[in-house]
C-alpha cells in the first residue's frame, strides 16, 4: 500500500469520526487545543514564539465562557473572565503596545 493510500485512510477514519461528534465535543477540542498551545507559547524561551500565546488565550475564552454558562459552573466563569482579561493585558503589552510607543516617539 502506498502513502497516499495509508493517508486518504486516516482522513477518511478522522471524518468518520469527526461527523460523530457534538457541538460540545467541538468546544472540548478547541479548549484543549487553544489552552494547550497557549501554555506552551507563553512558556517558549523565544520571544518570537511566546508573544502568540496570548492570541491563543484570547482565542479560547470565548469558548470556556460559554461552556461554564451553559453548564452553570459559576466559579469557572468567573476564572475565566479574568482569564480573558489577562490574556487581553497580554495581546495589548505583546501586540499593541510596541505599535503605540514607536508611533508615538516617530513624532517626536
Amino acid at each position: 500500500m502506498n502513502e497516499f493510500a495509508v493517508l486518504a485512510g486516516y482522513i477518511n477514519y478522522f471524518a468518520e469520526h469527526l461527523a460523530k461528534l457534538s457541538a460540545f465535543d467541538v468546544i472540548q477540542v478547541v479548549i484543549t487545543f487553544t489552552g494547550a498551545v497557549a501554555i506552551w507559547a507563553v512558556n517558549n524561551p523565544n520571544p518570537r514564539i511566546s508573544r502568540f500565546g496570548c492570541i491563543f488565550g484570547l482565542i479560547g475564552e470565548p469558548f470556556w465562557l460559554y461552556t461554564s454558562w451553559t453548564t452553570g459552573a459559576w466559579g469557572i466563569f468567573i476564572l475565566a473572565c479574568i482569564y480573558t482579561g489577562c490574556w487581553a493585558m497580554g495581546c495589548y503589552h505583546n501586540w499593541i503596545a510596541g505599535f503605540v510607543k514607536s508611533a508615538c516617539e516617530r513624532r517626536l
